[in-house]
């Protein structure tokens, strides 16, 4: 989660260095730059790396495409390029076995609430590796939750979610729609009921106890309103 704020680490020219500035720096390792290199058979960029070093120390004359630095820069963007569709590939192939794996399957699980809006959350669940949106309102009524701007924050009676709180759901497939997508629906931890459901019965029933207290006990807003000003 930490690492989702920072943009992805590219390659880059050195000699690019003073042109690009500031977005050159590695936040984690807190230098202006840096190379890397792991076995050579891994991914071309390694190669390019072992061919700089073998040429820096002596071991081999370098190629004349590396003491061209418009074609180093070119292939830089190159390789970022690849790299990016490689990372694009990944998660749509974990996105398809994902689907395929909850075909005809229900799973009830722990998950983590990593982003918050008026109309649901986004929950990551560490199981399975999947991050799937989960609607506030489901049954397309209103949302039994009060949304806080400021807070980032969904609150009913007795519930409360904010980023990064444990949460329940069932995870299913969707076949409703022209493509499949997961679905995940946020459950009461006591019960295991649907929470949409638990909360409105729970905001039914506190309703219903409020009407039957003495009118002179109803907290109303004149009221709240005039202790207010006299304390």
């Amino acid at each position: 989660m930490a690492v989702r704020c920072m943009p992805p680490a590219e390659y880059v020219c050195a000699g690019e260095m003073e042109s690009l500035g500031e977005s050159t720096h590695h936040f984690g390792l807190a230098t202006p730059i840096y190379t890397h290199f792991t076995s050579p058979i891994r991914r071309y960029a390694d190669q390019v790396v072992h061919r700089m070093a073998a040429a820096a120390i002596g071991w081999e004359a370098p190629a004349a495409t590396l003491d061209d630095g418009g074609a180093i820069s070119e292939l830089a963007r190159s390789l970022n390029e690849r790299h990016a569709s490689a990372k694009d590939a990944e998660r749509a192939s974990a996105a398809l076995y994902a689907l395929v794996y909850f075909r005809g399957r229900t799973v009830v699980e722990t998950g983590y609430a990593t982003f918050l809006s008026a109309n649901g959350l986004t929950v990551l669940v560490p199981r399975f590796g999947i991050e799937a949106w989960a609607f506030a309102a489901p049954s397309g009524g209103p949302s039994p939750f009060r949304w806080c701007p400021a807070e980032k924050t969904l609150s009913a009676v007795g519930c409360q979610i904010r980023t990064m709180d444990r949460v329940t759901v069932r995870v299913s497939l969707d076949t409703s729609k022209l493509h499949p997508c997961l679905a995940l629906e946020l459950l009461d931890d006591a019960s295991g009921e649907p929470l949409e459901d638990v909360l409105r019965e729970r905001s039914k029933r506190d309703r219903a106890a409020a009407a039957t207290l003495p009118a002179d006990v109803h907290p109303t807003t004149s009221g709240s309103a005039s202790a207010a000003a006299a304390g």
